[in-house]
């Protein structure tokens, strides 16, 4: 019996294998390349998303504050804030642009269970490249409390307001006015410049020139009553100034 003939197997020559190694490099290199690039976007865009989150909470904040945005004057011995509805002044409160303080209203307090009002002193400034809000329990002056701070959006350089007073925009005020608008305009290292617009509040110029215009020259509201000798009675209408005499239903009745 003769034995079978072995099969010879062929297999890869050093050429092929050489060969695929090159293409599986090449896969895996560019693989690396792709998974990279799409790190690299991710992680720019929750930064652009992280940005625009804070972006969007400081413009809250700041349209909340200004559309609460009372005249109220600071209640200090300073002859320099004497009379300053708000303040706003190049470095105010170490800011290292443009700072503004001002009163607001709406500070919620439920029940009156906190220690404090409902007016609310608001700073704006900035420090280290990031826009800041600052604030206190009370609204004047209170030996040993430290203002409370919220970092509202970081890479912010620049920081400038403007009023709208007199039917005009300005930027240099002195405080005594309130303003009907506020313009603030900021500079930011990744967008750039921002710039909002806030309308105040309504009324209250007007409702203050009313009470002084009714505190000092008054209307007359007065009515008077004519009695008569007789059995008829008189009535006297109202005045602007005062009452005027009243003149009795009867001849002989006689107004007061």
């Amino acid at each position: 019996m003769w034995p079978s003939p072995i099969k010879r197997v062929r297999g890869f020559t050093l050429l092929e294998m050489l060969l695929a190694i090159a293409i599986f490099a090449v896969i895996g290199v560019a693989s690396a390349t792709i998974l990279q690039q799409v790190t690299k976007v991710d992680g720019v865009s929750k930064d652009a998303q992280e940005d625009l989150k804070s972006l969007q909470l400081a413009m809250s904040l700041m349209e909340r504050d200004f559309g609460q945005m009372i005249p109220r004057t600071s209640r200090t011995n300073n002859p320099e804030t004497e009379g300053q509805l708000f303040e706003v002044a190049e470095s105010l409160y170490e800011s290292a642009s443009e700072g503004i303080r001002f009163y607001r209203l709406g500070w919620l307090n439920p029940d009156g269970r906190l220690p404090r009002g409902s007016v609310q002193q608001v700073v704006y400034r900035i420090q280290d490249e990031t826009l800041q809000r600052l604030y206190t329990l009370y609204p004047d002056p209170v030996e040993g409390e430290e203002a409370q701070e919220l970092d509202l959006l970081k890479g912010v350089i620049s920081l400038k307001f403007s009023f709208y007073i007199e039917d005009k925009w300005q930027n240099q005020v002195d405080g005594t006015v309130f303003p009907k608008a506020v313009a603030v305009e900021m500079e930011t290292l990744e967008l750039g410049i921002i710039q909002r617009k806030f309308l105040l509040p309504d009324g209250y110029s007007q409702s203050a020139a009313a009470e002084e215009d009714e505190n000092g020259n008054g209307s007359g509201n007065g009515s008077d009553e004519g009695t008569g000798g007789s059995s008829g009675e008189g009535s006297g209408g109202s005045g602007n100034n005062g009452g005027t005499s009243g003149t009795g239903n009867n001849q002989n009745g006689e107004g007061n």
